[in-house]
């Protein structure tokens, strides 16, 4: 797949799904196709603008690239670049809030967008170092302006 997308490097989205169409590719290659056509230069132009402090930008930058989209970012990428997207891979996409959304709008915040927005801020600190532990979070959301927060069982 690494190989039949690399075909796509540069080709632009309108020329590559005729091709696509053409050639009758299954989803999940299409869509590492469409990638590798049109979003390869624009992220690595992204990333390319970061550094390593910048782990919660370089995070929602690349987890919304396929896996064989990172490979050919990765070759096509300078130094710099390519120690976040290792970064990434080893560390920082596995790291996830501690709690749940569920768990957040229980905490006094309640149901709809603000928890999404709150459950990205807890991401983005634990990225940054700053909130650790379950704890953290907790009190974290504990002192946000406006929250009643209730007390979550552990």
């Amino acid at each position: 797949l690494c190989w039949l997308s690399t075909l796509f490097a540069g080709l632009g989205k309108s020329k590559a799904r005729r091709l696509i169409t053409y050639f009758n590719l299954p989803s999940d290659v299409r869509d590492v196709c469409l990638w590798v056509s049109g979003d390869l230069k624009k992220t690595g132009t992204r990333l390319g603008k970061l550094g390593l402090r910048d782990s919660y930008k370089a995070t929602k930058l690349l987890r919304g690239v396929p896996r064989e989209g990172l490979v050919h970012l990765y070759a096509v990428s300078p130094r710099g670049s390519r120690n976040l997207i290792r970064r990434y891979l080893a560390d920082w996409r596995h790291v996830a809030p501690h709690l749940s959304g569920g768990e957040i709008a229980s905490l006094g915040v309640g149901e709809g967008p603000l928890v999404g927005r709150i459950h990205e801020d807890i991401l983005r600190l634990r990225l940054e170092g700053k909130l650790k532990t379950r704890t953290d979070e907790l009190r974290y959301i504990r002192n946000l302006p406006g929250v009643r927060a209730q007390k979550l069982r552990k």
